[in-house]
């Protein structure tokens, strides 16, 4: 293999590609890059650990020579961080030569046979649907706080992506057993969702939040993005035009998120989001414990925040309308400000609907023409404390 590509692109698509080498290989060979020859003018990168693989198609190259190779990825890339300009790499079945200017350097390389692709067997019986990067992007990212760290409950460490074709959109949720996020987001098209869903009576997939978030990564400024089921709904393929992330899908039935839900509410409140986030802040710091319990407590024309610590005490004041029976409630400040720094762009109020102080609690943001967001909205369970 002989190909010529500009040293940034290079260096970029090498960086990408290599965020899926892991610090604990099972197998030497996966610290390479394997690179392969696609077109006259195209080569592949693809980098991959035990659990994903994360491929790259560079462009605007000058192939000499078509074949592939399997190169030590972080020598190539500290290599060819050094270079300037075009830089020319030609391989044979022992050596990769990288040659820019007046440099000249020589690796040793892995056998090509032993980079295994992570699978991407698709057939017709699986769904792909198409979004835009930046609304695929923001929906992983707005929940992901919710995802869970603990590995004994694995499908909690996951983020639920649910196909609802007929209403042309994509249901993102993600829970912890203390918190819930959901945003339903705009698909630009699917494929066999359709005949899924008269088959399974539901389209869903749970991704590992890890790896969903490195495809944040990839795509966020991608036009548009394609999530490609494979292996029989036990793998997915999340790709664009130039870039794809593979790995296996959790196994197993999601939470119901909607029964946590009450089903009625007894108060409501509407209040500026930036100063109800200020004030949880300010009550957090006075609380200073581990877990920081912040109480919130309603009036006719405002709503009290407040929170005391051994040394110190705080409460606000924030204007609010409030509606219903007055309520005071106790939540763990972190999930309170989770929730409001993962409001989406242009908010600017939010209302909070309690059942009672030991119910989960509904917030919904409200954008700038007065319009509640009900598709992207976040349950909150409260602290029970002892009077």
């Amino acid at each position: 293999m002989k190909f010529t590509a500009q040293s940034d692109s290079l260096k970029l698509a090498l960086s990408a590609v290599t965020d899926a080498i892991s610090s604990k290989l099972f197998r030497p060979e996966w610290a390479g890059v394997y690179i392969k020859a696609e077109s006259e003018n195209s080569i592949s990168l693809s980098c991959r650990n035990d659990n994903y693989e994360i491929r790259k198609v560079l462009d605007d190259c000058d192939v000499q020579e078509f074949g592939d190779s399997l190169i030590p990825a972080k020598t190539l890339y500290d290599y060819v961080s050094l270079m300037d300009g075009d830089v020319t790499i030609q391989t044979d079945e022992s050596k990769a030569k990288i040659r820019s200017g007046g440099k000249n350097v020589s690796i040793t390389v892995y056998e090509t046979d032993a980079y295994e692709p992570v699978g991407r067997q698709i057939d017709n019986s699986d769904i792909a649907i198409t979004m835009s990067g930046s609304s695929f992007a923001d929906s992983v990212s707005r929940v992901s706080y919710c995802v869970s760290p603990d590995a004994s409950r694995l499908i909690l460490t996951g983020i639920s992506v649910k196909v609802l074709p007929e209403e042309g959109i994509a249901e993102f949720v993600a829970l912890d057993g203390f918190r819930v996020s959901l945003i339903k987001s705009g698909i630009i098209s699917y494929t066999n969702a359709l005949t899924w869903i008269s088959e399974q009576n539901q389209v869903a997939i749970v991704m590992p939040g890890e790896y969903a978030q490195k495809a944040v990564r990839l795509f966020s400024k991608s036009q548009s993005v394609t999530i490609t089921t494979a292996n029989k709904m036990s793998s997915v393929l999340i790709s664009d035009e130039t870039a794809s992330i593979a790995f296996s899908l959790l196994a197993g039935q999601y939470i119901d998120y909607k029964r946590i839900i009450p089903t009625a509410f007894t108060t409501h409140i509407l209040a500026s989001a930036d100063a109800l986030l200020n004030a949880v802040k300010t009550a957090m710091f006075a609380s200073g414990r581990k877990t920081p319990l912040v109480h919130i407590s309603t009036a006719d024309n405002s709503v009290s925040i407040y929170a005391t610590g051994a040394e110190t005490e705080s409460t606000t004041s924030v204007d609010a309308l409030v509606n219903g029976n007055p309520i005071d409630i106790t939540f763990n400040g972190k999930y309170l400000v989770d929730s409001f720094t993962h409001l989406p762009q242009g908010t600017e109020s939010v209302s909070m609907d309690f059942s009672t102080n030991a119910s989960p609690t509904l917030i919904l943001p409200q954008n700038s023409d007065n319009a509640y967001c009900v598709d992207d909205y976040s349950i909150v369970l409260p602290v029970r404390t002892l009077n």
